[in-house]
């Protein structure tokens, strides 16, 4: 199907850097910069682990929730067995892309970039491909002159290739279009990098400082003091020498000889442990776990109380609300125009809507998920095959009967006695 490609043209082909890990100044020339004098894109940000592991969890865990269509008629969600194609392959010219794939494309789109695109094609009213486009290559503007004269109304999206060419523009029938947070009137969401530069361009910096700390000495541990003076060409030549001998991982604790009374000179500049780069480097694992609303133990955190039991079942429940949640019901809403109310339903106030399951997300454990059902079950408003359907088992002879336990009475008959007919071949209770 070539629907996506005749928008936006053939492919450009990526070819990778060789020298891209072998440089050792790998700095960014891109992206937004900070104060600690590093620059903060999606590239160098997801070189954290912190960002990494946030960006995994949250895109991972939208990918890999189960997602439904229902349709919503008198206050009821019923859901459809026959989705739309598109729900079960988005692009049929790359067949490798699952629906779940997709959506965690979005998902990641939105974490980094704070927007996320999604070309549809032909159009939102018949979507037969879906594809995830680069929210970088996507400009958001309103209709220009000529377009206005043509009675063009809302946002258009130009869409361009590597070069900045633009290669498409399309209109909202067209295109999907998602945010994290926008301000009032502005055409794209709030990029997330250049709100919090400031903490990830600390955290880049520390994680920076502690690598060269180890491959050459990012602090002037010692110096050298001669007698007499040196002229600067030889101050260079000298200092030369000692940079190729001894800086580096491999020329650690390499013997350093020096002769005409020159001697090493120690303690001219703090210590690892006087800088607080530990410190630096623990608080931002929280900093940037609370920016993407991922509890703190989820990533690793060493604090004490991060890891115990009792925190771990509850930060899963503040995972789905606070990281998870938020993405999934913009999701929804914007795929939810993708979908059309089934033929057979003749409700017109009906819709048809897409549901995230993420009820898995704080899946309690065995012990505690019997116990909650053994307690629907007596209480009466849960039959035993539901609780069975709820543990992924069959269905059992009897189980749809709803129960409840004889011995619960109404509050104003506590204390008074209730005769019950006696059985055959019994005598009535005195």
């Amino acid at each position: 199907m070539r629907l996506l490609a005749d928008l936006l043209g053939p492919a450009p082909e990526r070819r990778l850097d060789p020298g891209f890990a072998a440089r050792d100044d790998d700095r960014d020339v891109t992206g937004y910069p900070s104060p600690s004098g590093t620059r903060v894109s999606s590239s160098s940000a997801m070189s954290l682990s912190t960002v990494w592991r946030c960006v995994d969890l949250i895109s991972s865990t939208v990918g890999l929730a189960p997602a439904s269509m229902v349709v919503v008629s008198r206050g009821r969600a019923y859901p459809q067995f026959a989705p739309p194609a598109w729900m079960l392959s988005p692009d049929a010219a790359e067949p490798n892309v699952t629906i779940g794939d997709h959506f965690a494309e979005a998902t990641l789109s939105m974490l980094l970039d704070g927007n996320f695109f999604t070309l549809v094609a032909p159009s939102v009213a018949d979507p037969r491909a879906l594809r995830v486009l680069d929210p970088r290559r996507v400009r958001v503007r309103g209709p220009n002159a000529d377009e206005a004269r043509d009675g063009i109304r809302g946002a258009r999206y130009d869409v361009m290739d590597a070069t900045g060419r633009v290669v498409a523009t399309v209109g909202p029938d067209q295109m999907l279009h998602g945010w994290w947070m926008r301000l009032p009137g502005e055409p794209r969401g709030i990029a997330p990098l250049e709100a919090m530069r400031r903490g990830f361009g600390g955290a880049l910096a520390a994680d920076e400082y502690a690598a060269r700390y180890f491959g050459q000495g990012a602090s002037l541990s010692f110096g050298v003091e001669v007698p007499g003076s040196l002229s600067p060409e030889q101050r260079k030549d000298f200092s030369d020498q000692l940079h190729e001998r001894h800086a580096g991982l491999s020329a650690a604790h390499a013997i350093g000889v020096l002769t005409q009374g020159a001697k090493f000179v120690t303690g001219l500049a703090p210590s690892p442990e006087q800088s607080q780069m530990l410190q630096t480097r623990k608080f931002a694992v929280e900093d940037i776990a609370r920016v993407y609303g991922v509890p703190p133990g989820m990533v690793g955190s060493q604090e004490p109380g991060a890891s115990s039991y009792a925190s771990a079942v509850e930060w899963r429940r503040q995972f789905r609300s606070d990281g998870v949640l938020k993405f999934t019901m913009r999701l929804e809403r914007q795929y939810g125009r993708l979908l059309r109310v089934p033929a057979s339903v003749t409700d017109p106030a009906a819709r048809a809507a897409l549901l995230f399951d993420l009820d898995w997300v704080d899946r309690a454990d065995m012990l505690s998920r019997f116990q909650a059902h053994a307690e629907a079950i007596k209480s009466g408003f849960m039959s035993p095959n539901e609780a069975r359907r709820a543990e992924g088992l069959e269905a059992a002879d009897g189980g749809d009967v709803l129960v409840m336990l004889q011995q619960m009475v109404p509050l104003p008959d506590l204390g008074k006695t209730k005769l019950t007919e006696p059985a055959a071949g019994q005598r009535p209770a005195a």
